[in-house]
């Protein structure tokens, strides 16, 4: 038995040996530590009356949070895992980026008279439109530009089960 598991190793190293023939190897000190900080996007200069700071936005690959100064991160991991109850839900498949910024104007006009906290947004990924993500990469830029009495607090691209990449959950502050 011993010899057959000897021939055994002998294959498997063989195997290995001709897999790993391509790789260079890492250099002594290791692989170096990738920046995990994510690309800012600056958002628009917001006007005095509707914002007493700039929203924060970062985008990294498929992800984009907007965050309000003051705000710690702790509240956008909370509203990204989806404990923050959803209030209101908007739908933008089928809309052009005008119609859909009217439409999430009107939305987080809404949820600020009605003193609602938090909004799903579904944009959608973009595989439907020759642009791209079109409302996903504008959405962010309305989010920041809201106009009083609504204040965006912080805004996420939502967990796996709340949509993923094609939905924003957006957080406001109360009254």
């Amino acid at each position: 038995m011993k010899r057959r598991d000897e021939g055994n190793q002998g294959e498997a190293r063989e195997l290995f040996e001709r897999a790993m023939r391509e790789v260079e190897p890492l250099p002594p000190d290791g692989p170096g530590r990738r920046d995990r900080r994510c690309s800012a996007v600056p958002a628009p200069t917001p006007t005095s009356e509707n914002r007493r700071g700039k929203l924060r936005i970062e985008v990294d690959g498929e992800k984009t949070i907007g965050l309000a100064p003051g705000v710690d991160r702790r509240t956008l991991r909370r509203l990204r895992r989806g404990l923050q109850p959803v209030e209101m839900e908007v739908d933008l498949h089928g809309f052009t980026e005008v119609e859909a910024r009217t439409v999430v104007s009107q939305a987080l006009e809404r949820a600020g008279r009605k003193n609602w906290k938090c909004l799903r947004i579904i944009h959608g990924r973009g595989h439907g439109s020759a642009a791209g993500p079109v409302l996903k990469r504008a959405l962010p830029r309305w989010l920041a530009e809201a106009a009083p009495p609504v204040e965006v607090v912080a805004f996420t691209t939502a967990g796996p089960r709340l949509g993923g990449a094609g939905a924003t959950l957006v957080l406001l502050r109360g009254s």
